[in-house]
């Protein structure tokens, strides 16, 4: 890939990568407070991992991901609703989401953004200007997490699909690999949906 198209797609993804900082930081914070916490799982039913959300029953701001994660490190991500948030601005539409392990100091996050003017379809991550996937774990809340990704800019072979896009509300899934700019590239396959009201 040419530099200045590299430049081009780095100077797009950093700022994203703030915001989905500053998203996960407030999701976070609020994930630690609640009383109701997900419980460590590795089955495969529907109630963990990958099955599939809607809106239905979330207020605007809201978000919902699910995702059954498994390779460098494993778990089937559900995010509590009241650590979430959904947010269209400009031109990006962004879902965070938290959730703290029972009986655990431990933290898991997870983050969609996609461009606003994305339309119903099936797509390769790396082909969408501006979308990242983006996964975080954290022994100890308040550690620095471990941290996979997803974006047209690393030409991620992940992809998504829009089941549903209004002026409002967003609803898909995606499937593929996420990648660790850390600790020697290692990977983890992330098959989940999402959904949320902005």
């Amino acid at each position: 890939m040419h530099n200045s198209i590299k430049y081009y797609i780095f100077a797009k993804i950093k700022p994203m990568r703030k915001l989905i900082h500053f998203a996960f930081l407030g999701t976070a914070l609020f994930a630690m407070t609640l009383t109701s916490c997900k419980k460590d799982s590795n089955s495969d039913d529907n109630n963990g991992g990958g099955g599939h959300v809607t809106t239905d029953g979330l207020n605007t701001g809201q978000a919902i991901i699910k995702a059954k994660i498994s390779g460098a490190y494993t778990t089937d991500y559900e995010s509590a609703v009241l650590a979430s948030a959904a947010m269209k601005m400009n031109d990006q539409i962004l879902l965070s989401s938290s959730t703290a392990l029972q009986g655990t100091s431990k933290l898991d996050q997870l983050a969609v953004t996609l461009p606003a003017n994305i339309q119903s379809g099936t797509y390769k991550l790396k082909d969408i200007d501006q979308a990242l996937i983006m996964f975080n774990h954290s022994n100890t809340i308040g550690a620095l997490p471990d941290t996979w990704t997803a974006s047209a800019a690393e030409e991620s072979e992940l992809s998504v699909t829009i089941t549903k896009i209004t002026g409002s509300e967003i609803e898909g899934n995606f499937n593929g690999e996420l990648m660790s700019s850390a600790n020697g590239g290692e990977k983890i396959t992330a098959t989940g949906s999402f959904a949320g009201k902005f």
